[in-house]
């Protein structure tokens, strides 16, 4: 695990319980607060060549929730460039069919 993740983890009281999923740019894992309740951080890769990412993902989410859409943003981590985020349960993108 990349050592900016752990710290983040650290000094956030979090624990890690799964990836969820991996893209060109990031990496996405379940974690939980200590009391339990389930979040989503976004780490951006370290050989990302996507200019500011978790800038720009905080900012979209923040639109986002202003108009009452999208996981809420809890929070970013500009220097670690990460993203923390509600988790909403479901199934996954890959799980449901494609309907044209």
């Amino acid at each position: 695990m990349d050592a900016r993740f752990e710290q983040f983890l650290s000094e956030k009281k979090l624990f890690l319980v799964e990836k969820l999923g991996k893209g060109r740019s990031s990496h996405v894992f379940l974690v939980k607060n200590n009391s339990g309740k389930k979040l989503v951080a976004k780490i951006e890769r370290p050989e990302s060549t996507r200019f500011r990412m978790s800038e720009r993902e905080a900012e979209n989410l923040a639109k986002a929730n202003k108009v009452g859409v999208g996981p809420k943003l809890i929070s970013v981590d500009h220097k670690k460039r990460i993203v923390l985020m509600e988790f909403v349960p479901g199934n996954g993108v890959c799980a449901r069919p494609l309907v044209f």
